[in-house]
């Protein structure tokens, strides 16, 4: 349980408010839920179900050693992403998925 207060620049006003703080989910919990990818292991489109709030989705497609593959076409329907992988050559990558410049998760991708 916490105890918030906010403090405002108009005087000596101050509102709290008591918030229950789940222990049993994580950061890294919640922003996996986020990202759905699939089929995986993909052929030729990757459909990516984003959060409601990520407007501007980014992504970047690493091989296993970070180095940043080449750029790969996408379409944005709604909250579904679809990314061409037609231009992929068979193997194990990661997808890192970004928002206003921050990292919010990051998949691992097979290509058949």
């Amino acid at each position: 349980m916490w105890d918030i207060n906010v403090y405002t620049s108009i005087g000596n006003n101050s509102s709290s408010a008591v918030y229950n703080i789940a222990a049993d989910i994580s950061t890294k919990e919640f922003e996996k839920s986020q990202f759905n990818i699939y089929p995986n292991p993909v052929g030729d489109e990757l459909k990516v179900e984003i959060p409601a709030y990520a407007d501007a989705i980014e992504f970047t497609v690493l091989d296993l050693s970070g180095k940043k593959v080449q750029n790969l076409q996408s379409k944005q329907e709604g909250k579904t992403l679809s990314i061409n992988t037609k231009t992929l050559s068979r193997g194990t990558y990661l997808i890192q998925f970004s928002w206003d410049s921050k990292v919010l998760a990051t998949r691992k991708l097979v290509k058949n």
